[in-house]
């Protein structure tokens, strides 16, 4: 399965840990992806041998993407999905790019919260 990095509040507190086969902590604060990726590597390595064993029922799972992330996706990039959309089943000679805000994700296994405005919202996972 290899090592996953997980986001998660613990103790009424947002932290970070490395999932194998358990959960372990990161110690350390690190408020953005970003910051965990780039200066946290020692505590990641750490975290792997000597990091706090915490169960998965003691935390609440968070998005691992935070304020500060960019996030890009492409769509309509295959036929299935091109079909549903009401696309010609042959793929485009141009790539549908578009962004997604940080604001708008949530965690694994927490509720979507949709818009008033919104008239539809896809079910897929980008």
């Amino acid at each position: 399965m290899g090592t996953r990095l997980l986001r998660f509040e613990y103790d009424r507190q947002e932290r970070w840990g490395i999932y194998e086969e358990n959960l372990r902590l990161i110690e350390g604060t690190f408020p953005t992806l970003r910051s965990i990726l780039t200066v946290g590597h020692s505590q990641i390595t750490r975290a792997k041998t000597e990091g706090i064993i915490i169960s998965m029922e003691e935390i609440t799972l968070l998005s691992p993407i935070t304020h500060d992330g960019n996030i890009y996706c492409q769509g309509t990039n295959y036929a299935e999905h091109r079909e549903e959309a009401g696309f010609t089943q042959q793929k485009p000679a141009y790539n549908l790019l578009f962004m997604k805000s940080p604001s708008t994700l949530s965690a694994a296994n927490t509720n979507i919260i949709c818009p008033q405005d919104v008239q539809l919202l896809d079910y897929e996972i980008e």
